[in-house]
């Protein structure tokens, strides 16, 4: 993958993933924070991917 380009999105917060008492509120952090992404790259990342498909049929 040396000619490839990378990146990656991260989005963390601080969490006790052992205490249950605490699981609703990291669920609903995750919900939200997961339909902010979809939200914004859904899209993108559909056009990218259909110009790769066009790109590759040449």
């Amino acid at each position: 993958m040396d000619d490839k380009k990378v990146s990656m999105i991260v989005c963390k917060t601080p969490a006790q993933g052992y205490n249950k008492e605490g699981w609703s509120e990291m669920t609903n952090w995750l919900v939200e924070h997961y339909r902010t992404m979809d939200a914004t790259f859904s899209d993108p990342v559909k056009a990218l991917a259909a110009r790769m498909n066009l790109e590759g049929d040449d």
